[in-house]
């Protein structure tokens, strides 16, 4: 019975990794640009540490970034 248990969660787990697989180019960072210096938008572009932080990120993986301005 622990073997048919064991199983059926490895296989719940594969399926659950490939279900989160993100196979598109870009990067999505959701933020309230309110908060300076940590986000905040001057002349319609994201500013801040976070945003710095982020554009890195998505250097690294080769993705482009891609920022939602939501509110809380």
């Amino acid at each position: 019975m622990k073997k048919i248990i064991t199983i059926l969660l490895v296989l719940m787990m594969m399926f659950t990794m490939v279900a989160c697989q993100n196979n598109s180019n870009k990067l999505v960072m959701a933020t309230n640009a309110e908060f300076p210096p940590y986000e905040f938008k001057e002349n319609n572009e994201f500013k801040g540490i976070d945003v710095e932080i982020a554009n890195e990120i998505a250097k690294k993986l080769g993705k482009e970034l891609q920022i939602l301005d939501i509110q809380f």
